[in-house]
């Protein structure tokens, strides 16, 4: 039951006890929906917003409770302001969020999701960006992780962790990705209005791109991630202003193109003979020699390897292969009864033996955990 409403001379309860007085539910409920009736409603409105020629009424008591953005500049809205480059589908959406505290996202699509996603960090709506962020999260795939990547660099870090780690796994497939259409507003990178443009790798700023091949977990071939840096060269602005020598340099001094994991035949060939340098370049040949003489030298240290999370990568549909130690079909396959039983079921060598249990594996892969066991029988075994 609801506590009668003192009167005007009483104290109001919980004034100077330290003490809160928690609302019965049936008023949280009656107070919701009269907020919500509020919403796109021209009663005892004050204020209203032009965005892309639509007018969105508003109260300015709402917005000042809601959004500490709105709070610290409620005298300079005007009765009627304009917002530019602004999406009015994002400031719709947060408009009815601050009335509602409800949006729901599979409505959108991912660059409208984007779109509001950025307009929240500006308006300081915090509690609406992480439901946001965790979907973008969930579904990312190679048609959105560049959209999303160009965004989340600025504002997002596991956002952009989360994309960097879906790049990890489909390395190739982010090098070889063809533009696709998409319509957003960049608020963060470019002082525009509207952005219509084709976005793949060539597209991404130059810290994601570095951030994104520097990663020891970004397996591809290097031969296909020098091409890819050349083509995401050509196609920036600053290439005019600045050698691809230069560029070349700096991707190698950051360890994101390794040119010593890059054959021989290929570096003397492909590399060397690249469109986008000058005949007989001696920055490129020298950068090919410093290569070669680490690969001469075994000094090759700067591996790439595929990192798969909580999964064992020494299987058959993984590409794995035994090429030595006794009973070797049976490597893969997960051992079964009394232990008696295991001592026969699975791969195993001779202790003392100079050979060993050799796998190879379907790819390159950084291993954090390698189980074996003793056999308990005459003869033991690994």
């Amino acid at each position: 039951m609801c506590e009668p409403v003192p009167a005007h001379n009483e104290g109001q309860p919980g004034e100077g006890k330290g003490l809160d007085i928690i609302p019965c539910n049936s008023f949280l409920i009656e107070h919701s929906v009269a907020l919500d009736s509020l919403y796109a409603n021209p009663d005892f409105s004050d204020v209203t917003f032009m965005v892309e020629g639509q007018r969105l009424r508003a109260h300015k008591l709402v917005l000042a409770a809601r959004s500490e953005y709105f709070r610290q500049g409620i005298a300079s809205l005007s009765l009627n302001h304009v917002l530019k480059g602004i999406s009015a589908v994002a400031f719709r959406t947060l408009l009815k969020y601050i009335y509602t505290g409800k949006v729901e996202l599979s409505a959108f699509n991912f660059e409208q999701l984007v779109a509001v996603l950025q307009l929240s960090h500006e308006y300081r709506l915090v509690d609406i960006q992480r439901p946001i962020v965790d979907y973008l999260k969930e579904n990312l795939d190679i048609g959105n992780v560049f959209t999303i990547l160009r965004t989340s660099t600025l504002l997002f870090d596991d956002l952009t962790e989360s994309c960097m780690q879906f790049a990890d796994q489909h390395a190739s497939d982010i090098l070889d990705s063809e533009a696709g259409y998409c319509d957003i507003q960049f608020m963060f990178y470019q002082a525009v209005e509207n952005v219509a443009e084709l976005l793949d790798f060539s597209t991404l700023p130059q810290k994601a791109v570095m951030d994104m091949l520097s990663r020891d977990s970004f397996y591809a071939d290097e031969t296909d991630i020098f091409d890819a840096i050349c083509d995401w060269i050509s196609e920036q602005p600053l290439a005019k202003e600045t050698s691809p020598e230069t560029l070349i340099g700096s991707f190698i001094s950051k360890r994101c193109l390794r040119l010593d994991l890059i054959h021989p035949k290929e570096l003397l060939s492909e590399v060397r003979q690249a469109e986008l340098f000058e005949t007989n370049s001696p920055e490129l040949a020298q950068f090919i020699l410093d290569a070669l003489d680490r690969r001469y030298q075994g000094t090759v240290s700067d591996m790439r390897g595929c990192v798969v999370l909580d999964r064992n990568v020494a299987t058959a549909e993984l590409g794995a292969t035994i090429v030595e130690g006794e009973n070797r079909d049976t490597l893969l396959k997960a051992a079964q009864g009394n232990r008696e039983n295991r001592n026969t079921s699975l791969t195993r060598h001779k202790i003392g033996e100079t050979e060993g249990i050799i796998v190879q594996l379907g790819r390159p892969y950084t291993i954090n955990c390698v189980k074996l066991e003793i056999g308990d029988y005459a003869g033991a075994t690994y």
